[in-house]
């Protein structure tokens, strides 16, 4: 099976495709698979998403400045997260389900307490939009891409509960 065809298989199988082989068998396809829910609400463009650990929220960070937290089961939106000057463009849940981290094109990182929607914690230093967050498994450590060519390790600030 060609490289490309394994990959497309893989990726198929880790988000939950069902993946079909032609009646040849040369070839693979992934079925249609409709939408369980849409989350409306945004007034533009989505572009991050992230789910809880425990599947129960789903975060989304937009071009319109925001991100919001909502309920899976109903699609309900429970908060908005403002306080960007430009667009989220990656954001990540800690493993703990507490917090919330953002990047946003106006070159800082938030870090907000994802009951409350308080901000925390801005994280500058970029001279660019921020791109990638990541946050380790113990929410000590924040790590962001930019497009100004650098990646950054922070500390969080954050106490953690053993």
């Amino acid at each position: 099976m060609p490289h490309y065809r394994r990959l497309r298989r893989s990726l198929c199988l880790v988000i939950g495709c069902a993946v079909a082989a032609s009646a040849t068998g040369a070839e693979a396809r992934a079925d249609t698979v409709a939408s369980i829910r849409t989350f409306h609400g945004h007034t533009n463009l989505v572009l991050s998403v992230a789910i809880s650990g425990d599947g129960r929220r789903l975060v989304t960070g937009s071009y319109d400045h925001t991100a919001k937290l909502w309920d899976i089961d109903s699609g309900r939106e429970l908060r908005a997260f403002q306080g960007h000057t430009a667009s989220v463009m990656a954001l990540a849940i800690s493993p703990d389900g507490r917090g919330l981290v953002t990047a946003s094109g106006d070159s800082t990182a938030k870090l907000w307490d994802i009951e409350s929607g308080h901000e925390l914690r801005t994280f500058q230093g970029h001279t660019g939009a921020v791109w990638w967050v990541a946050i380790s498994q113990d929410g000590q450590w924040l790590a962001t891409g930019s497009n100004d060519n650098t990646a950054k390790l922070w500390e969080t600030g954050v106490e953690t509960t053993p």
